[in-house]
């Protein structure tokens, strides 16, 4: 998904409704391809992709490379344990965003939450490992249910 290309970074209608431009994965993926054919990167990888976006470049007829990578939030508040195995069993990498949980603003979570680094079960576990609680997170190290 893109924006409409314009003058403002992000395009919004009079009735204050994003303006979105269509663009075809495939023919985005191939002019990837053609960027790593010609030795301009090592690697191709995604973000933000679901498991239908996925399933459209690596179904896609005349397939050169595969993502590699799949670049999405992740963190204990937001598991995606579909996606992860998906991905899994596509031996494409999962890259976590916001390992440390999403923003404390409002729009973006529900503040009657705590915050990740301090769930008392976080601070009770790494305590007792002596590792920073972010440091664990951040490495992905943690074990939470989907």
């Amino acid at each position: 998904m893109a924006f409409k290309p314009g003058d403002e970074i992000y395009p919004r209608d009079e009735n204050g409704k994003w303006l979105y431009h269509k663009s075809n994965l495939c023919a985005t993926w191939e002019a990837m391809e053609a960027c790593k054919d010609a030795g301009l990167v090592k690697s191709l990888g995604v973000s933000n992709f679901n498991r239908r976006q996925l399933e459209l470049i690596l179904n896609k007829p005349g397939l050169k490379h595969k993502p590699v990578s799949n670049q999405v939030e992740c963190h204990p508040y937001f598991t995606q344990p579909k996606l992860l195995k998906f991905c899994q069993q596509h031996d494409i990498v999962i890259t976590a965003y916001s390992p440390l949980g999403t923003s404390r603003n409002p729009i973006w979570r529900q503040l009657h939450k705590l915050a990740l680094l301090d769930l008392p079960i976080l601070r009770v576990t790494l305590h007792s490992v002596h590792t920073l609680h972010s440091e664990k997170l951040v490495t992905g190290d943690l074990q939470c249910p989907g």
